[in-house]
């Protein structure tokens, strides 16, 4: 009995990882091969199939973007306010490049001696 219900388990389990496979699957070999696994090595391609064939990062990456998403943008005053066409364009790369309004009242030294920047 107790046989019997973990072959069944073992099935089922194999069963629901087959349709994430082939619903999510990528690349038909890599599918294949995964089912391969799973199917020909009992338990241990279920096990490796969990432990190494979903793509953690990939999921990971997605939930990141989706949080960055729903950080709340600041007003474009600082862009609106810009007489300049010319800094109006460096404004908006910038911008577009690093996710980030520029802002003002920002002072930057630039340290060109090591003595300088390291000083005792």
């Amino acid at each position: 009995m107790l046989v019997f219900a973990l072959v069944a388990l073992y099935i089922l389990i194999a069963l629901v990882l087959v349709i994430g496979l082939l619903i999510h699957g990528v690349k038909p070999s890599k599918t294949l091969a995964w089912l391969l696994a799973i199917f020909t090595i009992p338990v241990g391609g279920i096990l490796l199939y969990i432990m190494l064939g979903r793509n953690r990062r990939k999921k990971r990456l997605s939930r990141l973007r989706k949080d960055a998403l729903q950080i709340p943008s600041f007003p474009n005053s600082i862009l609106q306010n810009t007489s300049s066409p010319k800094y109006r364009k460096l404004m908006t790369l910038i911008e577009s490049v690093s996710d980030f309004a520029p802002t003002d009242k920002n002072a930057v030294t630039l340290l060109e001696d090591g003595k300088l920047t390291f000083h005792n």
